[in-house]
């Protein structure tokens, strides 16, 4: 037959026509999956670029409070970190004097009263756990830290900029960094997803699902990384001028 002749048989067009409506399908399916992990990272990424615009066009009380709030949920997480790892009661206060050290320094908090008020909270499970009166004075101590301990003393490293200022460079840095990681790992997720489903869940229930875990992970790092990177910058020594040094 000429070369450019269609096929007639019914049985062959029959079977391409099978053939086609498959790899449509096919095709379907897999642009739909693409848009659903589409959907779910881009609910990560509107959180993280609204975060990242309040900290670049927030006022200075503003941005304070989003600093106070990462302090406090950053201590909420050494408290926590010390209750899964520490089952013994009795060693826990030793475990959170180590880590409360470790994390803010030997010398900023040691002698602050938020620091007994963290480790008498360890006996109702943490600052949520102790109800309102407990959770008020936590705050009032975190923020008297934050306004008279930590802030001065970061304006006297830095002082042609408001130390909410700061706060605010340091915590875009570590948004930007591990925001890229974020997305490397959720890539990874994507592909180890095609080959788990338990339960009848499908890939995208169980990308939906780990990649939230991930995103809290996301958060509570750039929170605890920034407050890191301020409390040592509150403890660097101020530089002296050049004429001062000599």
């Amino acid at each position: 037959p000429a070369p450019h002749r269609p096929v007639e048989a019914k049985s062959i067009a029959g079977a391409l026509d099978d053939v086609q409506a498959k790899v449509e399908a096919k095709n379907y399916d897999v642009r739909k999956t693409v848009l659903d992990y589409d959907r779910v990272l881009d609910g990560h990424r509107r959180i993280v670029y609204k975060t990242r615009r309040q900290l670049l066009t927030g006022k200075g009380d503003e941005i304070f409070t989003t600093a106070l709030e990462w302090l406090e949920q950053s201590a909420e997480a050494v408290l926590k970190s010390v209750l899964r790892d520490e089952p013994d009661p009795a060693q826990r206060q030793t475990l959170l004097n180590y880590r409360l050290t470790a994390y803010f320094g030997a010398d900023l908090l040691a002698s602050h009263p938020w620091r007994g008020a963290l480790l008498q909270s360890l006996s109702s499970g943490g600052g949520n756990g102790g109800g309102e009166k407990t959770k008020d004075l936590l705050r009032k101590h975190a923020e008297d830290f934050l306004k008279h301990h930590v802030m001065p003393k970061v304006k006297a490293n830095r002082p042609a900029i408001a130390e909410t200022t700061s706060f605010a460079q340091l915590a875009i840095l570590r948004i930007d960094f591990l925001w890229s990681e974020h997305l490397a790992n959720v890539r990874d997720l994507q592909d180890a997803v095609q080959f788990r489903s338990f339960g009848g869940s499908t890939p995208i229930d169980e990308f939906t699902q780990d990649s939230k875990l991930l995103f809290d992970r996301l958060d509570i790092k750039i929170k605890s990384d920034t407050i890191y990177s301020l409390l040592q910058l509150a403890q660097t020594q101020p530089q002296q001028g050049a004429a001062g040094g000599k």
